[in-house]
């Protein structure tokens, strides 16, 4: 389901942003953006995990994240993103390099959840 959401796995709060399916720039964006300024409430480092399966990444929306991904990037801590083929990982690494955060592709959802939660950061505790 594409949109953004704040999930719960093994005890851990992770920030989900689906953008699975989408085909156009407009949509990716809109779901970016959504993104972004939710991100934007949060105080600490968010564990990010985001999904481009099914997806066609383009210019006008690589573009639109190289200006306004910056304003969020004090709030993502690590983030690893899912449903990348080979052009869609050469994209990513080209952008991954301006980036101070941990950004990394992985290939499947338990590769991903693994790396964002392996040192045991972000851990949801009982009434936090």
């Amino acid at each position: 389901m594409q949109g953004v959401k704040e999930i719960n796995i093994y005890g851990y709060s992770i920030f989900f942003v689906d953008y699975e399916g989408c085909q156009s720039a407009d949509d990716m964006i809109q779901i970016f953006n959504t993104a972004l300024e939710s991100l934007l409430q949060k105080q600490e480092p968010q564990l990010v995990l985001i999904n481009f399966e099914s997806t066609h990444i383009d210019d006008v929306f690589l573009n639109h994240i190289k200006v306004e991904g910056s304003r969020v990037q004090h709030v993502v801590g690590k983030s690893a993103f899912i449903g990348m083929n080979k052009p869609k990982k050469i994209m990513f690494d080209t952008f991954a390099l301006q980036w101070k955060n941990e950004l990394r592709a992985f290939d499947s959802v338990g590769e991903a959840i693994k790396y964002l939660i392996d040192d045991g950061a972000h851990r949801v505790t009982e009434g936090g």
